[in-house]
């Protein structure tokens, strides 16, 4: 039901706003009325081309992940035994060996690892955050973060849980 809700959400935003930038187009050329009933067509027959196209691969390429995977924001909480500052390279180390991670950077000391992917089919790519917190002298929590880069995506086909399963995965074999 969650998945029918996501769609239903999607292709109404998606075939509203080709239809109101089709129909103010369309106004300024036929009259307002005019337009208002060929953005009313267009974005319908365009909502409804795309989720003929859109849905299936969406299935397709989620279709063995759990629920939670259909959200575009991910997050993943790791504890590992180690300092801080040793957990922090090894994380660093992890994300600039991933092949799907573009560039890492370095904020806060050594407390947050930022990095982005490139893009691909599936997204314009994404924003990958990894904050590094102290438990105590041999334990820290690692929060894993993915959200898209572009901030209105609502298909991510499921990369930004790809992501997170892929860091959470490396980092626990170096850690």
């Amino acid at each position: 039901m969650e998945r029918a809700r996501k769609y239903i959400k999607t292709f109404a935003v998606v075939g509203g706003l080709a239809g109101l930038l089709y129909g103010l187009a369309m106004a300024l050329k036929i009259g307002l009325w005019n337009g208002i009933l060929a953005g009313v067509i267009f974005g319908a027959i365009g909502g409804s081309l795309m989720a003929l196209v859109l849905i299936p691969l969406d299935l397709f390429f989620t279709r063995k992940f759990p629920p939670e995977a259909l959200n575009v924001q991910q997050h993943r909480e790791l504890k590992v035994q180690g300092e801080c500052k040793q957990v922090f390279e090894k994380c660093h180390a992890v994300l600039e060996s991933l092949p799907f991670i573009k560039a890492v950077s370095s904020t806060n000391g050594s407390t947050q690892l930022s990095a982005n992917t490139k893009m691909s089919f599936a997204s314009f790519g994404e924003d990958i955050k990894l904050t590094i917190k102290e438990l105590d002298k041999v334990a820290v929590e690692i929060h894993i973060s993915s959200r898209p880069a572009f901030r209105y995506t609502l298909l991510d086909y499921g990369k930004n849980f790809r992501n997170v399963e892929q860091i959470s995965a490396a980092i626990n074999n170096h850690c």
